[in-house]
């Protein structure tokens, strides 16, 4: 862990009830991360209301922080805060843009040139052809492609991508990157950190949950 406060902001992150927004709220009212990790139960009721002030105690008092450097540690992922100088650009603008993402492989200023090529987990062959074809055709003239790692047509343009000699593509999962989702794709998820990115919002050992894609996406 390169500094103590992303520590806590990893903790944070991992905390019920706090999303993007509430967490841009706490980091506003108290200016820090740890500030509002040491923060009395008033303090936090009054940003974030009794209810959800009370879900966080009762998180942080089960919550190890040795315990979460070392499981980021062990699953061998980099971390970067929306304050790090190298977090994606064009993320950044969206609304509320995750405050952490957890990744492995690197980003380059020539991801600004990407495009985003998903579809149907059911694919007709045709469909799927079609998408290794043009992730490969965009691979070639410099453009990344960015998809989700679903089976079907997200899968192809990852391939198609991987096709060309240095073709890149970004993996965006809706899991945590210990919970690879597809479980058979956890190989080509190897294979894209190789040449890509493979990077998630969500915690460490967030399972694939149904509400987790639109955020993802």
């Amino acid at each position: 862990m390169r500094t103590e406060e992303a520590l806590y902001w990893i903790a944070l992150h991992k905390a019920p009830g706090i999303g993007p927004k509430r967490f841009y709220q706490l980091l506003k009212a108290f200016g820090s991360a740890r500030a509002v990790w040491e923060s009395d139960l008033a303090a936090l009721s009054a940003v974030l209301g009794p209810k959800v002030a009370g879900d966080f105690m009762t998180f942080r008092r089960n919550c190890s922080l040795p315990a979460e450097k070392e499981r980021v540690e062990k699953a061998g992922c980099r971390v970067m805060l929306v304050t790090d100088p190298a977090y994606p650009p064009l993320l950044k603008k969206i609304h509320d843009p995750p405050p952490v993402l957890y990744y492995y492989g690197d980003f380059r200023p020539e991801d600004r040139l990407a495009v985003a090529l998903v579809g149907s987990r059911r694919a007709t062959p045709g469909g799927l052809a079609t998408a290794h074809k043009l992730a490969a055709d965009l691979a070639a003239q410099g453009v990344t492609v960015v998809s989700g790692l679903a089976r079907g047509i997200d899968s192809a343009a990852h391939r198609g991508a991987l096709s060309i000699e240095g073709g890149r593509t970004i993996a965006v999962l809706g899991s945590g990157l210990d919970r690879i989702y597809p479980p058979e794709n956890t190989s080509l998820a190897v294979e894209i950190a190789r040449r890509g990115v493979v990077c998630s919002e969500f915690p460490l050992g967030t399972p694939p949950y149904a509400g987790n894609f639109p955020a993802r996406n």
